[in-house]
Formats: C-alpha cells, structure tokens, sequence
C-alpha cells in the first residue's frame, strides 16, 4: 500500500478545521491521524492514510503526513497549498473547505471516532503511549531524534481497557489481522 496525498492532505485539513482558529499544532495532528488509521485498521482491515508508521519519543508518527504537513513531500506540496498553510514549524491552518469526497463511508466513521476522542483524552501523546505498537519500542526512543519502524500487526494487539477506543469482535479483528501483512502492505 502506497501513502495516499490526497486523502491525508484532506485529513489534516479536517483536524485543522476543527480546532480553534482552524490551526492545530503538528504533534497534535499527528497524533489524531493515527487515532483514525488505528481505529480503522483494526475495524476494517486497512489504514485511511496507506502510511507507514514510526515509533518515536513523542508516540506514533505517519511518515508520509508528517512530511506533507512539513511541506516537504515534492508529489503532494502543490496540492497541499491549495489547503493549508504553515503558520511556524509547529502549526498549519486550513485555509479550504475540506474536500470530503476523497473519503469513504467508513474512512470518514474513523475521522469522527478520532475526533470525539480527541476531545475528551487531553494529552495525545501521553494517551498514544498506552499503545502496544507504540510502547514496545519505547526502551529504544531514548531522544528525539530515535526512531523505530512500527509493525501494522502489533496495531491488533490490545490496548489496556480504559484507552481501547476500537473495540472490534475478536473474530473480525483476527480476520483483518489475517490480510495485514508485516511489511506495512495490506493484501487484497
């Protein structure tokens, strides 16, 4: 699976919109950004952003979104300047309406089950370390500029109760586990 610009440009965009001022602090973001794509990978079998994923000192981080919200992708900045603008190297603000359309159904659940979540977790950071995926690297991420390729597989692991936000039947979380395979691809 490839990173798809399109749709995480319009994901950033979405979180920004939703913020104060329609600015979001790039950690923030990124955080949120793995919200969706965790709680859709476990629940449907495939992330909303195609991204691989890093652990680093501050949780997970999607590195393709983390490149396009520093601008600094070359096949998504033209189109990304048609949607946001960077305000300091911690900040971007949308500066477009959010182009819904490159969202599916169950692309767009995610979205609103990550923003929800959002909003009543305070910290994001500190939440994203309860996270298997993220915590068995958390030994290695010793600095901020330590980083360790994530497994899509340990995304089906469980989280303890009181920070799982995708509660998925055993049976399909088994199932969507089958079609991920370890080297960031989804089959089918």
């Amino acid at each position: 699976m490839q990173a798809d610009t399109r749709k995480i440009v319009q994901l950033i965009n979405y979180f920004a919109v939703q913020s104060p001022f329609r600015e979001i602090t790039k950690l923030h973001m990124l955080k949120y950004v793995y919200f969706a794509d965790r709680y859709h990978l476990r629940k449907y079998g495939r992330l909303i952003t195609g991204d691989i994923y890093y652990a680093m000192q501050y949780g997970p981080v999607a590195s393709a979104t983390k490149e396009i919200i520093e601008f600094k992708r070359a096949d998504a900045v033209e189109y990304a300047r048609h949607y946001l603008e960077a305000m300091d190297a911690h900040m971007v603000r949308s500066i477009a309406p959010v182009d819904d359309k490159v969202f599916s159904e169950t692309d767009r659940e995610a979205i609103r089950v990550a923003q929800a979540l959002s909003a009543r977790i305070g910290d994001p950071v500190a939440y994203t370390h309860h996270f298997f995926e993220w915590a068995k690297h958390a030994a290695k991420l010793k600095d901020k500029k330590s980083r360790v390729k994530m497994s899509l597989l340990d995304f089906f692991a469980p989280a303890p109760q009181e920070f799982e936000f995708c509660v998925v039947d055993s049976e399909l979380l088994s199932m969507n586990k089958e079609y991920c395979t370890d080297d960031f691809t989804l089959l089918g």
